[in-house]
């Protein structure tokens, strides 16, 4: 699990994504450590260039967990960032993000 937060970290998404192919993270007791997890997953999946993506997973750890996705600094650094760079194909979800974390003033 922690290899892939470790690879967004030092900006290897790809090679932390790689390291836990076949993670089946329904296994985790920890509803926190998989939601965390999925949070990271969304975070290399932005920066390998696959922001849609970055916001369906986004959007599945938020359906599980919503108020620890929406109060997590790295969640909130990622909807901030998706929205500056834009993810058309995804608006309305990244917008629902957007309202629910109240990024908006």
């Amino acid at each position: 699990m922690h290899a892939a937060e470790a690879g967004v970290e030092v900006d290897q998404p790809d090679a932390g994504i790689r390291r836990v192919p076949a993670v089946d993270i329904r296994e985790i007791p920890s509803q926190e450590r998989r939601t965390h997890y999925r949070i990271d997953e969304a975070r290399a999946l932005h920066r390998m260039g696959k922001s849609a993506a970055a916001v369906v997973k986004l959007r599945s750890a938020a359906a599980s967990a919503p108020y620890y996705v929406y109060a997590d600094p790295m969640s909130r650094a990622l909807v901030s960032d998706l929205v500056r760079v834009g993810v058309p194909s995804q608006a309305a979800a990244l917008s629902g993000l957007v309202r629910n974390m109240e990024l908006v003033s």
